[in-house]
């Protein structure tokens, strides 16, 4: 519950979600459960969402940090 506190609820999201993927990794190893095609289709459209929002974040920032390099290398 800190957790939400603290950061930002799409971030947050993103760590709950990543556990759907362990999930089915460790039932494929430790069961041999093999996901059927409509697991999979849902599971690529909670994922991929959620790599696309981390890659534009970072992407922000990087753009952002470059932003105050410059500024901060132009003369006064």
């Amino acid at each position: 519950m800190v957790a939400y506190r603290a950061a930002e609820s799409n971030k947050i999201a993103s760590a709950e979600y990543s556990g759907l993927v362990c999930a089915v990794g460790v039932g494929f190893v430790l069961f041999g459960e093999v996901p059927d095609m409509l697991m999979m289709v849902g599971t690529t459209l909670i994922v991929l969402p959620l790599i696309w929002l981390a890659h534009h974040e970072k992407r922000k920032t990087r753009k952002a940090a470059k932003l105050a390099a410059e500024q901060l290398a132009e003369p006064a």
